[in-house]
Formats: structure tokens, C-alpha cells, sequence
């Protein structure tokens, strides 16, 4: 399926689509707080545990998820880390990728990466509106698709 070319045209588009939305909204009341530095360990952890129950043990995509995003439901909002369980569970989203989409932890590692910066991103954003979290995985696992996809067919 990478060697489609409407597929990678797809993927190139969804980027620039992204990358020029999430610049759009930028505006200058963006400030970096505690809460921004502790988005990658968080988003990280989310889809690695989700990835890992999905691949290692017999467990399905779906129940995977639940399991995770069910703890991550379970910690408490306070002050300055409120957002704590959305970050896991926007990993949890990121974790969820097809095995045949996510080629091992090296993929599920980037595309955290670059989900938990476009959280960042898009934090004074999207205030009300459902599907933030499932939006921004989707960014960071196209991002990283797209890298990959570059970096093998070079």
C-alpha cells in the first residue's frame, strides 16, 4: 500500500493539511507550563501500553484501549496536571495503530512524540469540540507514516 500513489499523496496532503491548521491557530497566547514537559511520558506511556497488551498478549485493539484508557480515567484532575489523563489516553489512541501500520516500538515511539507535540500545540484549542485527542493521534501517526515511508523508499 506504500507504493501507492495516491496514498502517499493522501499521507503528504493530510500533513500539510495538519501542519497548516495547527499553525493557523497558534496565536500568542501560547505559554509552556509544567504540564507540557510531562505530555511525552504520558502519551508515551498510553501507547505503549496499549501497543504491548494489543501485540504481546491475546488481547484485541479494542479491550486494549479500554484497559488503558480505564486507568488513565481513574487519576485524579488537580491543578496544574488536569489534562494527565487525556495525554494517556491520547496515547492510547496513538497505541491502537494496525501492527501492519506500526512496524514495532520505534514507530509507536515517534508517532507519541509528535502527537504529544501537537497536544502541546493545540491546547488552548478545540475547547468543547469531541474528537481533540483522536485528531491529534491520527496527526502524529500520519506524521510518522509519512517518515517512515520517506526514510525506506530513499
Amino acid at each position: 500500500h506504500l507504493s501507492n500513489p495516491v496514498f502517499v499523496i493522501s499521507i503528504f496532503t493530510a500533513i500539510v493539511l495538519l501542519v497548516t491548521s495547527y499553525s493557523r491557530i497558534y496565536n500568542n497566547s501560547f505559554k509552556v507550563t509544567i504540564q507540557d514537559f510531562i505530555a511525552l511520558p504520558l502519551c508515551l506511556l498510553g501507547a505503549f501500553l496499549t501497543y504491548y497488551l494489543t501485540t504481546v498478549t491475546s488481547l484485541n485493539v479494542i479491550l486494549s484501549a479500554c484497559i488503558v484508557g480505564s486507568i488513565a480515567a481513574l487519576i485524579p484532575a488537580n491543578g496544574k496536571l488536569k489534562d494527565v489523563s487525556a495525554l494517556l489516553y491520547c496515547g492510547v489512541f496513538v497505541g491502537m495503530t494496525a501492527s501492519f501500520v506500526a512496524l514495532g516500538y520505534s514507530f509507536i515511539l515517534i508517532a507519541s512524540l509528535i502527537a504529544s507535540l501537537l497536544f502541546i500545540g493545540a491546547k488552548n484549542q478545540f475547547g468543547g469540540f469531541g474528537g481533540k485527542l483522536g485528531t491529534v493521534a491520527f496527526g502524529g501517526v500520519v506524521m510518522t507514516s509519512f517518515i517512515f515511508y520517506v526514510i525506506h523508499n530513499l
